[in-house]
């Protein structure tokens, strides 16, 4: 039975996972209130990150305070450069995800007992709310240039696909075999290329993954999935015939991946990455910091006079964007922050739990989704999660070393001190 002290704890955690973005706000890609929640987010997270530092595994207390370091060298050459401590709020908190993941790490402490099945569900209901309800799928022109959500929205798809698929695979529910395909469907029909890509290294990590621990048959598989695939099939089809330009779309958009280098909007996005990519190796360790802030967008051409205005850029690769900002010691610091989790992860986790396999495949496929895109802020809660778990894991092997204390301790007084 749910209380309201329960009720607020578990809003608590959404607000690390979902009011980051758009998806918590209509799916509307401009809107004001999301910048002064996020800075409302960083400022709890780093007050939590704070309180329950101790509490932390020990290299995600190395990940805090190697942050505090660098964000003091930021304050600094701010001070330096413009005689304020933040000559840019949002530039310097490009490198505090890691308070968004000790945030989110200390409200699952609070609520003790994280289900993934009803946060896959809030995305689903958030996401059809957004297309269906509101009609924001009345925007969508199905090509990559008119689309009703942006990546990072479409990007949380990508953990229920995997959910869906492994309750499937490892339990043999064929209910989830049918959304897992409606989920890819959805996938594809976003138009967004990048999450394509990354959807396709998901369902391929995931394989290799899980493939040891499935409990169902290749043959049933295809048993089960022939029927509803054909349906899809006709859907499609008819909706082809409805819409031919959809045909021309997609065709062009797997050409654009094939020839990311040199056609369409990922033409441009390598242009983009190799010239910043040839500014590296001037600040190789720091980055460009405040000054590469000051330059903007140095692709700024006479066609777009407001890029020279502007300071500070998107640039369409994470990894470069941290190597050019903040060098290798902010590409190692995030990058490395991801895999040490993977790893603490995959070393501890359930594996009969579909729950715990989407979210450490979700977390390995953000080394896709990065290629193209920094990413979200909404990652680094579902990070928090897994740092949990991982806390969790190693509060009970403490406990198991103690048979003595575990004889005399109550079930109700363990769950307390793990939560």
């Amino acid at each position: 039975m749910y209380s309201f002290r329960n009720l607020l704890k578990q809003v608590h955690l959404y607000l690390f996972l979902f009011a980051l973005c758009e998806i918590a706000y209509g799916g509307m890609t401009q809107q004001t209130i999301m910048p002064q929640v996020r800075k409302v987010v960083l400022v709890l997270g780093i007050v939590y990150s704070a309180f329950y530092f101790g509490r932390m595994p020990f290299y995600m207390r190395v990940m805090l305070a190697s942050t505090a370091v660098l964000l003091l060298y930021l304050v600094g050459e701010s001070l330096d450069r413009y005689g304020v401590w933040f000559e840019s709020v949002n530039f310097t908190s490009q490198i505090l995800y890691p308070v968004i993941a000790g945030g989110a790490f200390v409200a699952c402490v609070w609520m003790g007992n994280v289900r993934m099945n009803v946060i896959i569900g809030i995305i689903i209901a958030l996401f059809c709310f957004n297309q269906l309800v509101l009609g924001r799928i009345t925007e969508h022109h199905f090509n990559s240039e008119e689309r009703s959500m942006t990546a990072a929205e479409a990007y949380y798809l990508v953990l229920p696909l995997i959910y869906s698929l492994n309750v499937y695979l490892l339990q043999g529910r064929v209910r989830f075999l049918y959304y897992a395909l409606a989920l890819g469907i959805g996938i594809l029909a976003s138009f967004h290329r990048t999450v394509w890509v990354t959807s396709l290294a998901a369902v391929v990590m995931n394989w290799f993954f899980i493939r040891t621990y499935i409990q169902i048959k290749a043959s049933n598989i295809l048993t089960q999935l022939a029927p509803v695939l054909m349906c899809a099939i006709l859907f499609i089809c008819c909706l082809f015939y409805v819409k031919p330009e959809l045909t021309d779309n997609l065709i062009s958009s797997f050409s654009d991946i094939q020839n990311a280098n040199n056609q369409g909007t990922g033409g441009w996005r390598s242009e983009q990455r190799d010239i910043y990519m040839s500014m590296v190796p001037e600040h190789p360790f720091l980055g460009w910091t405040y000054e590469g802030y000051d330059k903007g967008e140095v692709m700024a051409t006479a066609e777009n006079e407001e890029w020279r205005a502007a300071k500070g850029t998107f640039i369409h690769s994470g990894y470069i964007y941290f190597l050019y900002n903040f060098g290798l010691v902010g590409l190692l610091l995030q990058y490395g922050f991801i895999l040490i989790t993977l790893i603490q992860l995959h070393r501890i986790f359930d594996r009969q739990d579909a729950g715990q396999w989407a979210l450490l495949i979700f977390i390995c496929s953000s080394f896709v989704y990065a290629w193209s895109y920094q990413l979200p802020d909404f990652f680094w809660g579902f990070a928090g999660i897994a740092i949990y778990l991982i806390y969790q894991a190693n509060l009970m092997a403490r406990w198991r070393q103690h048979p003595l204390n575990m004889e005399n301790v109550q079930q109700p007084e363990l769950e307390a001190e793990i939560a």
